[in-house]
């Protein structure tokens, strides 16, 4: 079986969205939160068929924008957990007029997270996260609604991101700007407190840079490791090793290196 959950949902939401649609399209069994992660072999196939469903999207048989745009988005997903940036920008970067708001507040969403995690963000980037979970979240109190009202969902239904999963990338926003305390009080909850959402590896690696600079050895240490598992074989994955066992061994390359890993996995 595949456990789609592992790899996000975006979690960044893009995956969430293509794990329905890849479920619907091999008639998988719905898989329960925290699975383990997504294997690079697995990974590969995944992306695959993703591709293969936007190029049908593409040569126009008849798939809906919406249904098209899930596909894109778990892909986008995909590559930005994978640290492919380029490659994921440019699958999100295609006409999107007739798409619903719902899709279109995850577009933004997942190009955001690609513009904070492949450059080094500005107060500008902040306020335009901050715009968007405004413009997003409008009507959607609680992550525990939105996954009630989802479950039973067809496949190609949208799902807008929770406020919870804007203030995580606002979080890792702030950690990138070296502003590790908000960072830290942005992201702890967002990312370890939601039994209904895989993380992304970005997510614990800067969680764990914002800890290790405030002085937080043991949470840096556990949200290094977290990154580390939960997507074995990429970047951000190989880095979090590094970084835990650089801690807490107290070896070379002591906290930071290299600031907050800009040019290593950007």
């Amino acid at each position: 079986m595949w456990h789609y959950a592992a790899l996000l949902p975006v979690g960044i939401w893009g995956v969430s969205l293509a794990s329905r649609r890849l479920r619907a399209l091999r008639a998988l069994p719905q898989p329960r939160p925290r699975q383990p992660a997504l294997p690079p072999a697995t990974r590969r196939e995944m992306e695959h068929t993703l591709r293969r469903e936007i190029a049908l999207a593409v040569a126009g048989h008849g798939v809906s924008p919406d249904r098209e745009w899930a596909s894109r988005l778990a892909l986008g997903t995909l590559l930005t957990a994978e640290s492919r940036l380029d490659e994921a920008r440019e699958v999100l970067l295609a006409d999107n007029r007739r798409v619903s708001d719902d899709v279109r507040h995850q577009i933004n969403f997942c190009i955001l997270q690609i513009n904070v995690l492949a450059h080094e963000p500005d107060q500008a980037t902040l306020d335009a996260i901050r715009r968007g979970r405004q413009l997003a979240t409008s009507g959607v109190t609680t992550n525990r609604a939105l996954v009630s009202q989802s479950a039973s969902a067809q496949p190609s239904e949208p799902v807008t991101p929770t406020h919870d999963r804007w203030t995580a990338l606002e979080g890792l926003c702030l950690a990138r700007m070296g502003r590790h305390d908000e960072a830290i009080d942005k992201l702890k909850n967002c990312v370890v407190g939601d039994p209904d959402w895989s993380a992304p590896t970005p997510y614990f690696y800067y969680l764990g840079q914002a800890y290790e600079l405030a002085g937080h050895q043991t949470e840096a240490l556990t949200s290094y490791l977290r990154a580390s598992q939960s997507l074995p074989g990429s970047k951000y994955a190989d880095m979090a090793r590094h970084h835990h066992h650089a801690l807490q061994t107290g070896g070379a390359g002591g906290p930071f290196r290299s600031a907050d890993g800009v040019g290593e996995a950007g």
